[in-house]
């Protein structure tokens, strides 16, 4: 298997969770500023997905099912490991958020690597990887605001939806 497969079988791995874990946040609080933004950014971010699966069909690389359920139950444990150690949601929010934010900058870092990888290979023509990077660097500068809110009552300030 490719270095290139490998890659992409992670980032699709990564992908896979963070649908999953957007979509239990929704879920949990679908009235929220927070649960509204985070519905839209994850319909976003699925359609980003979409067009991960459609350069690795391309390039003939299939996803790695057990490496994404192995992404999946880690981020399921570890939202279960935090969740123990510290009740209450506002750290999982802030970790959660934050954790969406590295994985939307590595989704913003791939794009840029596929960028390189198109200038030689015609497999990936037609696809606008500009477009791709643009909407990544967006979806951070929007998630941004929600995660420096979440970081405050790490330090024992009250939340505005809680004070």
């Amino acid at each position: 298997m490719s270095d290139l497969a490998l890659y992409l079988r992670g980032h699709h791995a990564g992908g896979h969770a963070a649908i999953r874990g957007v979509k239990a946040q929704v879920a949990s609080d679908p009235d929220s500023d927070l649960g509204r933004f985070l519905g839209e950014l994850g319909q976003e971010i699925e359609a980003d997905h979409a067009q991960l699966r459609d350069v690795m069909g391309r390039l003939g690389v299939a996803p790695g099912r057990l490496r994404d359920l192995l992404a999946l139950t880690a981020g399921q444990l570890s939202r279960w490991a935090l969740l123990a150690m510290r009740p209450g949601q506002q750290q999982a929010r802030l970790v959660g958020l934050e954790s969406l934010s590295l994985g939307i900058e590595g989704k913003a870092v791939m794009w840029r690597a596929l960028r390189e990888i198109a200038r030689s290979d015609p497999r990936l023509s037609g696809i606008d990887l500009d477009d791709l990077l643009d909407r990544a660097v967006r979806q951070r500068d929007r998630l941004e605001p929600y995660r420096l809110e979440a970081a405050r009552p790490a330090n024992g300030e009250v939340a505005p939806d809680q004070g």
